[in-house]
């Protein structure tokens, strides 16, 4: 696991069930896994934002604050080793 991981901000800020939560780590721990790197947030918000996408939420800057413009799409995936295209959903 990568040293920029907020899981206080993830905890404070993200409202989902445990379900959503756990399929939202497994797609950050898949994502790292194919990019060959630790699970960094940039994997974490990857994941979050699928599981906001599949539950038809809006991804909004109240929710994931220094990390919207990420979530929202408008970041390039090249952090996270080029391996998630910033057009999924």
């Amino acid at each position: 696991v990568a040293d920029d991981i907020d899981l206080d901000f993830v905890a404070r800020q993200i409202r989902l069930s445990g379900g959503s939560i756990r399929t939202a780590a497994l797609t950050a721990a898949f994502a790292a896994a194919d990019a060959g790197t630790a699970i960094s947030m940039a994997h974490i918000v990857h994941g979050l934002r699928r599981e906001y996408a599949k539950l038809g939420r809006i991804i909004t800057p109240g929710d994931f604050g220094p990390w919207y413009e990420q979530a929202s799409g408008r970041f390039d995936a090249v952090s996270m080793g080029g391996t998630v295209r910033s057009n999924e959903p």
